[in-house]
Formats: C-alpha cells, structure tokens, sequence
C-alpha cells in the first residue's frame, strides 16, 4: 500500500473516515487481482461473485494458513460464499 505510506508521509495519519475508505480501496483491489468482480452481505453469509473457476478456488483454499477460514469458504460455480459465523471478526 504504498499509496497509503506517502499519503502518511506527506500529510501525516489519516483521519478514522479515510483510513476505512483506503481500506475499502484495497480489499476492492485485491478482489479485482482475483476475479471477484463483487462482494456483498446476504443474511450470516458474505458473497463475492467470481469467474474463477473450482482449480482456482482450490488452490487459493489449500495455501489459506487458517483452517478457520479454509472451513467458512464454500464455492458454488460463480459465487464464493463466506460463512461468518464461523469466523471471529474484529470490527474495524
């Protein structure tokens, strides 16, 4: 995130609103490098809409460190599904 970095060095910390929005920005772009082309919240679930195809999943699953999070993840043709029951999230 060098954005970020010469963003801090030039004009000093963020403010609590920017840091979400760069947040948002990041985790945007990172689905992008993936093939998520969108996230969303559906009940206890997250859905990220994808053409990523089952190979690809897969091999994205068996290098996550957490079986955590390996175990929350399900792939169902065009979506991956998150199940955030499953996971202990910190609110940002």
């Amino acid at each position: 995130m060098q954005f970020t970095e010469d963003l801090r060095q030039q004009y000093g910390k963020e403010p609590r609103d920017m840091e979400l929005l760069l947040k948002k920005l990041y985790v945007r772009r990172m689905a992008a490098d993936l093939g998520i082309s969108r996230i969303y919240p559906s009940g206890k679930m997250i859905i990220m809409k994808t053409n990523m195809n089952r190979k690809v999943f897969r091999l994205m699953e068996e290098t996550m460190a957490s079986e955590t999070h390996r175990n929350s993840l399900s792939f169902t043709g065009k979506e991956i599904k998150v199940n955030i029951n499953s996971l202990h999230i910190d609110p940002l």
